[in-house]
């Protein structure tokens, strides 16, 4: 190999200088020797410059030899790095192909298999390396059958999921999976992989699976690609695979692209430089085996494959290159002209050169060499930075151009010439000879840009049509901006020219699938709506207009629920709004059955519907869709069908009733699971039995006798009770009714028999006589009298004891409700009729009302009638109603004598009242007196201050006389009495310069809080007249009673009673007196004693206030000792 001789010759080299210069350090250490002459002298100064020239020459060669063996692995990585990148941006290409497909494909899952065709042509052209695109659908096994029937019918006639056979020469059906993935649409069809299940290769399968879990496109391992539907063509391939999902984030299937590798590599290796290197692919995967391409020249020392080949490059530089989950080794091994060309250039133009040199001219070829190493690095730089920017253009589409200010030179890229389809490096057009490569209105606008620029500085962007020689039409995005000098003048414009074709051929696809989707709405017969996220109608079909009623421009920003109106057929209740469904789950969801569709002019439609999310590419949703259908006709159907089938294939097993088929022996054909149920028996142990066998002995002889009446042709059927013996021996009550089925002739064929349990009933029954007999009996036991009314009839039953309750006899009495109504007091009728009415109306509970009935002597009884409503129809109107009446004409006379007595003792209470009145008029009148006679104006003060106490108690014993009720009292008006009278008696002083403010709100309470009230009153206005008015100052005196807190019902309100005053306020030493006054010490004793708590507030020269906040108690009625 090249590398070893390379290798070789440096070491060689090296081992020389070593020698001579050992020699040449001997020799300076040597001993002295004798004189020469000047020939041998001359000879050894000749002989020591062609040694010193011989080792200087083979020193530089070995050097020289070193760097050319570093420059050749430098190339050789670069090389490498070339074709590396190359393959990255083709598979780039590729990877961002497959995503847009696969995004198409989610935003379009009802896609045909045309649409497929059309897209993935345009794909399949524009990307070189990728042969063939699928779309591969997951199908579990249970749609399998189903699966393949779609796809026939849609067009794929022999359409059969299938697999390679053994052989690997054809193909086999597929059974025994869970879940297939089955090519469904491919592109080109030539292939004819349509119907190949993915799941035969595992290799394959494992990259799909592994694509779903990462959402993302993942390769697979080399596999041979299949061509012309033959299993094994010898081509390697890869496949790369992306998992579409649907609204639901539930993969739906892959969309996999083949790619040929023997193209992918030959693009590879056409952009590179490869006229010298021989390129190996090797799967990381398997790195032990074969390389998975191999591209050599015919001067290639690589003549063999397998093992050999990979020792043959085991030490040559390889890249690792990563992509889509799966990793690839390149190799680029160099052919022997790559050597030889490197050692033509080096190091044997060294050593042939330098041994016809001096040291001098081995020293300046040297420092040459070195100059010109450099100067060819720095070229391989410069044009390995040229072609990247050239091939980066190339890849992404971009030409680049520049135009001096006169618009007469100008220089173009590459690319810029293949975007207008020109051929590089022919004649660059001048700036006004452009026009031809635009359209006209693109040029108008592109010359206006560049004129703004020239003038202005001003940068442009622009979008393109263009115009190319063979007249096909391109869009190119168009930058342009000046370029300055120094000194900051314009010299030139400068710009790029980006090809966006296959954009705004996309968005004219969209755009069409835009139309194509609107002309499919409006012609499916389902209704479509679709709404915005806040439940807003943005789209409407025609069918969903004519249902719903409303027009796309009247219901277009509407809420869904204002024109999508649905309720339940039965309830008549609003159904949930599916929009706010699907938002709330983010999943399709459905309406419940029995769901109506209120249309805008009043009719209405049973609909069946949907609603799915609509989302967007990052999977958030911004929409949803409606689709929903007339299915009114189809529910009516579906319903009475579903109601036949009901009857028909429940009667049987009804759970309700038993069921036999009986044949003419009287042996059971069938029976149902409640017949068993009710006999206690198995079904195979009853099958065994014959029904006389089960029935009881003393009914055997009547179901016997009708039953030949039914054989003889007498009768169709019977139906009669009897009683059976159960397997346990329980004997039970059943009503059974036989019906006989007859041949074609009339003559019998067998016998259906329906048998309902009315074991309990017949007991219910004899219980029930037993329990009316001992209901009846304890009524009458208890002197009441009953009665039982039919409401609808009229007809009443009257026990006995009601009407010997009266002094009256059976015969006495008729059976209708007229002999209770017509006998009742015509002053109590009316309160009687009354009370029933609410009842009679449907009021549930029981009645009750006292009245008077006219008893056969011409008397009348006080009577306590009771009633209940027992039974009503469907209506709610009463059938029957039950009672009692009792005889309460006893507590009657108690409750009047009672009354009696009440009046006297409230007659006497009034007197009490009255004459402690006048008795404490006396006393006040004598304390006036005396207050009058006093010359001691403490005793005066006293004396006045216990007159207005009295006062207060008189005037609260004088309300309660003149109201006449002894329980409560108005303490408002009564405190406003007593205030009045209280505040004209001490005033005189004040020569009325104080005034009184009453504001009084009505309250009732006991005498218990009414007396302190009035005492208290009494004391706070003494305290305002003495202290808080001096010297005849003016003021007011204000008492109010108000709710603490007026939102606040009477029952448990908090009553606030205040007397203030705007005076001259208390005295500093308030405090100190408070203490020993009397009267100060009687307010708080009176606030605790009506449960209340005290305030008072003070501000000199402002006045004063005194608060009491209590509870109003309710008032207890009095209690008169017997």
């Amino acid at each position: 190999m090249q590398t070893g001789t390379c290798s070789g010759q440096v070491l060689w080299g090296t081992h020389l200088r070593d020698v001579i210069l050992s020699a040449m350090l001997e020799s300076t250490h040597a001993k002295p020797v004798p004189p020469l002459s000047p020939t041998w002298r001359d000879r050894i100064i000749l002989l020591i410059v062609l040694a010193a020239g011989t080792a200087l020459t083979l020193l530089a060669g070995s050097s020289l030899q070193q760097a050319e063996v570093l420059r050749t692995k430098e190339r050789q990585s670069t090389a490498t790095q070339a074709v590396v990148s190359v393959f990255n941006l083709e598979l780039a290409r590729t990877t961002e192909a497959v995503r847009n497909a696969a995004l198409m494909l989610e935003t379009n899952p009802q896609l045909t298999r045309e649409q497929f065709n059309r897209y993935m042509q345009k794909m399949v052209e524009s990307q070189l390396s990728v042969n063939l695109m699928e779309w591969q659908p997951i199908v579990p096994a249970s749609q399998l059958a189903q699966f393949e029937a779609n796809a026939q019918t849609a067009g794929l006639t022999n359409f059969r999921v299938v697999q390679p056979d053994a052989s690997g020469t054809g193909w086999e059906p597929v059974h025994g999976r869970d879940e297939y993935v089955p090519v469904l649409f491919a592109w080109p069809q030539s292939y004819r992989t349509e119907g190949l299940d993915m799941s035969f290769s595992p290799q394959r399968m494992a990259s799909k699976l592994q694509s779903r879990a990462v959402a993302q496109p993942v390769a697979s391992g080399t596999f041979e690609f299949m061509k012309e539907g033959a299993v094994k063509s010898g081509s390697m391939a890869m496949a790369i695979s992306t998992a579409v999902f649907g609204a639901d984030q539930i993969a739906r299937g892959y969309l996999a692209a083949v790619v040929d590798l023997a193209t992918l590599f030959q693009q590879a290796t056409r952009l590179a430089d490869m006229a010298k290197f021989d390129l190996l692919v090797f799967d990381s995967t398997t790195p032990e085996a074969a390389p998975v391409y191999v591209w050599r020249g015919a001067d290639s020392d690589l003549t063999q494959l397998g093992t050999s080949l990979n020792l043959a490059t085991a030490n040559d530089p390889g890249e690792k290159v990563k992509f889509a989950h799966q990793a690839w080794k390149l190799v680029l091994h160099p052919r022997p002209a790559f050597y030889a060309q490197e050692q033509q250039n080096g190091s044997r133009l060294a050593f042939a050169a330098g041994m016809g040199m001096t040291l001098m001219l081995m020293l300046v070829i040297f420092r040459l060499q070195i100059s010109r190493r450099n100067m060819e690095r720095a070229e391989s730089v410069a044009s390995a930075a040229g072609l990247a920017l050239e091939e980066a253009q190339r890849i992404a589409h971009v030409g680049s151009w520049q135009m001096d200010v006169t618009g007469q030179q100008v220089v173009w890229s590459d690319e810029l010439y293949r975007i207008h389809g020109l051929p590089p490096g022919s004649a660059v057009p001048v700036f006004t000879e452009a026009a031809k490569l635009l359209t006209a209105e693109s040029w108008e606008r592109v010359s206006a840009a560049v004129a703004r620029a020239l003038e202005s500085g001003t940068p442009y962007q622009l979008e393109l049509e263009t115009v190319k020689p063979d007249g096909s039409h391109g869009w190119v995005l168009a930058h342009g901006e000046p370029v300055r000098d120094a000194s900051g003048a314009m010299r030139a414009l400068r710009g790029t020219a980006t090809d966006v074709t296959e954009r705004k051929l996309a968005a004219d696809a969209l755009r069409t699938s835009e139309e194509n989707l609107s002309i499919t709405l409006n012609s499916i017969g389902d209704a479509v709506i679709a709404t915005d996220p806040a439940g807003c109608i943005t789209r409407m079909n025609p069918t969903a207009e004519r249902l719903t009623g409303w027009t796309l421009s009247d219901a277009i920003d509407r809420p869904l629920a204002e024109v999508f109106r649905i309720v339940n057929a039965t309830t008549r209740e609003t159904v949930a709004d599916p929009v706010q469904l699907v938002m709330a789950q983010g999943q399709v969801v459905g309406l419940a059955n029995h769901t109506v569709l209120l249309a805008k002019d009043g009719r209405e439609y049973q609909i069946s519907d949907s609603a799915a999310p609509i989302r967007n590419a990052a999977g958030a949703i911004v929409g949803v869709v409606l689709v929903f259908s007339d299915v009114t006709q189809k529910y009516q159907i579906d319903t009475a069908l579903h109601d036949s089938e009901l009857r028909f294939r429940s009667y049987f097993e009804l759970p309700l009733v038993g069921i036999a088929i009986t044949s003419l022996e009287k042996g059971w054909l069938d029976v149902n699971q409640r017949l068993c149920d009710l006999l206690a028996y198995p079904r195979e142990e009853l099958m065994a039995l014959t029904w006389p066998d089960i029935t009881y002995p003393d009914d055997l002889a009547g179901d016997l006798t009708e039953y030949e009446r039914v054989l003889t042709g007498q009768t169709n059927g019977y139906s009669l009770d009897k009683r059976f013996v159960r397997k346990d021996g329980v004997v039970i009550y059943a009503s059974i009714a036989v019906s006989c089925v007859r041949k074609s002739d009339g003559s019998p064929d067998y016998f259906v028999a329906l048998v309902q349990d009315i074991d309990a009933r017949k007991r219910a029954e004899q219980a029930l006589i037993e329990s009316e007999e001992r209901w009846k009996f304890a009524i009458e036991g208890a002197g009441d009298g009953l009665w039982d009314w039919n409401v609808q009839t009229g007809v009443a039953f009257y026990s006995p004891r009601y009407k010997a309750m009266y002094g009256y006899v059976d015969a006495d009495f008729g059976t209708t409700s007229d002999e209770w109504s017509s006998r009742i007091h015509p002053e109590d009728a009316p309160g009687v009729f009354a009370a029933l009415q609410p009842y009679m109306e449907g009021k549930p509970g029981s009645a009750s009302v006292e009245f008077r009935m006219l008893c056969k002597d011409g008397s009348w009884k006080w009577t306590l009638g009771r009633g209940i409503v027992v039974s009503r129809d469907t209506d709610g109107k009463p059938l029957r109603m039950i009672g009692t009446n009792a005889d309460i004409s006893e507590r009657k006379q108690n409750e009047k004598i009672l009354q009696q007595s009440l009046k006297d003792k409230q007659a006497l209470l009034m007197e009490v009242h009255h004459r402690v009145k006048n008795n404490l008029q006396v006393i006040s009148s004598l304390l006036r007196l005396e207050t009058r006679r006093s010359t001691q104006a403490e005793t005066k003060t006293v004396l006045t201050d216990m007159q207005g106490r009295i006062r207060s108690m008189a005037v609260l014993h004088e309300s309660l006389y003149r109201s006449g009720t002894f329980a409560s009292v108005d303490l408002g008006s009564y405190l406003r009495q007593l205030a009045s009278q209280a505040f004209r008696a001490q005033q005189s002083g004040h020569n009325n310069t104080v005034r009184l403010a009453l504001d009084l709100a009505s309250v009732s309470v006991g005498m218990d809080q009414a007396i302190p009230c009035g005492l208290l009153v009494n004391e706070l206005i003494s305290n305002c007249l003495k202290h808080g008015f001096p010297q005849e100052c003016i003021g007011e005196v204000k008492i109010s009673l108000q709710p603490a807190k007026p939102e606040s019902s009477q029952a448990d309100a908090l009553w606030r009673l205040c007397v203030s005053d705007n005076g001259v306020g208390l005295s500093p030493d308030f405090e100190v007196k408070r203490k020993t006054s009397l009267g100060l010490q009687l307010v708080v004793d009176l606030s605790h004693q009506i449960g209340g708590t005290l305030a008072i507030e003070s501000r000199p020269g402002e006045g004063s206030e005194f608060a009491v906040t209590f509870k109003a108690m309710e008032p207890v009625a009095l209690v008169v000792p017997t």
